[in-house]
């Protein structure tokens, strides 16, 4: 069986960026760990990745990051993060932005034409494309806050995403030990199969667990929007509820964005958040620590997201393997369910 660089990472027990910065004499690893990992890889007997290395030289420097949703607020706190771990490896980041309605492959396929890129990270979307349309996309890839590719090899692609499921289960149990059984959810567009629609489905999954039977009247898919993920989104979504005096206790917001959104249609028709009704969201974007009410929410780890994302993506540009991680999310109970 072949050693890999990650085989060698292991052994050492540093990172995959530490072993390639060690094997190639690259700077940022000191002369003794340099050494260590050096006679380590000879006796584990690694040979490196000729044709991956002359990729990599013939290649400039550049990662793209397609982002599809531009206007989803944890994306730019994960930009943020992203550009600046991969400026550490001397990596120049170029953006691109997708719109909702767009086609993220597609996106990717015009980037890898248009420029010379080392890799790529994408960050959201749903990628239907299926793998003829994947097989477009021909420079290392990892996808980041989505575990898969509909259709795909998972040995063509690296993923990092946080546990729907896992995040899912602690925001309904959260919420039915208060008393609540009538939820609704703020889910994505109908038809629109990105990590909204993983999300309701996994919310869904959660309530029948427990014994509840979700109305398909308070799970709200609004439609024709150019940003289903934004504040504006939940919003709308949210007054339309109310309008039409459906009965409810608690909201779900599959995103931090939408939550807020419903938090302040709630407020404009005099409804009290927790009192009258309770909300929570899901990523732990920085607005809501300091939203009044605080907003209860699941945190996802994002500098785990984003060191992972970024370590598998040099280790697949360096001849490594694919990977595919899942990291738990954790629920930060505030204001807007327990009055805390």
């Amino acid at each position: 069986m072949k050693v890999t660089i990650r085989d060698v990472a292991q052994a050492c027990r540093v990172g995959v960026t530490t072993v390639s910065r060690a094997l190639n004499n690259q700077p940022g690893v000191s002369e003794a760990t340099k050494a260590r990992i050096q006679k380590k890889a000879g006796e584990l007997g690694y040979r490196p990745n000729l044709s991956a290395q002359r990729l990599r030289m013939a290649n400039s420097n550049v990662i793209a990051v397609i982002i599809k949703g531009p206007t989803n607020p944890f994306f730019t706190e994960l930009l943020e993060l992203i550009e600046n771990r991969l400026r550490r490896d001397d990596y120049v980041v170029s953006i691109v932005r997708v719109l909702h309605d767009q086609d993220e492959v597609e996106a990717a396929a015009h980037a890898i034409a248009a420029t010379k890129i080392s890799g790529m990270i994408l960050l959201g979307g749903w990628f239907a494309a299926g793998q003829e349309g994947w097989d477009k996309v021909t420079v290392p890839a990892v996808l980041c806050t989505m575990p898969s590719v509909i259709g795909v090899d998972r040995e063509s692609y690296s993923s990092v995403a946080v546990d729907d499921e896992q995040a899912m289960n602690l925001i309904v149990d959260h919420l039915v030990e208060l008393g609540h059984e009538r939820i609704a959810f703020v889910g994505p567009e109908a038809g629109d199969e990105s990590v909204g629609y993983i999300r309701l489905k996994h919310f869904i999954s959660a309530m029948r667990a427990r014994g509840f039977e979700p109305d398909p009247e308070l799970i709200l898919r609004g439609s024709n929007f150019d940003s289903p993920y934004s504040y504006e989104y939940g919003h709308l979504v949210t007054r339309s509820l109310i309008e039409e005096r459906r009965d409810f206790t608690a909201v779900v917001g599959m995103t931090d964005a939408t939550a807020v959104g419903a938090i302040r249609a709630l407020a404009d028709a005099g409804i009290r958040v927790p009192q009258d009704v309770a909300v929570t969201g899901f990523d732990g974007i920085d607005l809501t620590r300091y939203m009044s009410p605080r907003l209860t929410t699941i945190t996802q780890p994002i500098e785990d997201i984003v060191e992972k994302t970024c370590e598998s993506l040099i280790a697949q540009i360096d001849g490594g393997g694919h990977q595919h991680v899942i990291l738990p999310g954790e629920l930060r109970v505030a204001e807007s369910t327990a009055g805390q």
